[in-house]
């Protein structure tokens, strides 16, 4: 049997990222190694929560798009 070497990995666009589900799939795809980005309404919110799951974000390697 013969393993590709080169993986594929899909890029991945998350709309709804900072919501319930949203977060666990930005996690998940994170973790496979998928270059990842989350549409964002602010990138600067005023909610603490939310603004620290966007700096865990940024700091994992996701993308922010305003």
């Amino acid at each position: 049997m013969v393993l590709d070497k080169e993986v594929k990995r899909s890029r991945v666009l998350v709309i709804g990222g900072t919501g319930h589900i949203g977060k666990h799939i930005v996690a998940a795809s994170v973790r496979h190694g998928h270059p990842t980005s989350v549409l964002v309404r602010d990138a600067a919110p005023a909610d603490l929560a939310k603004a620290q799951l966007l700096k865990s974000f940024i700091d994992s390697g996701v993308a922010l798009i305003k």
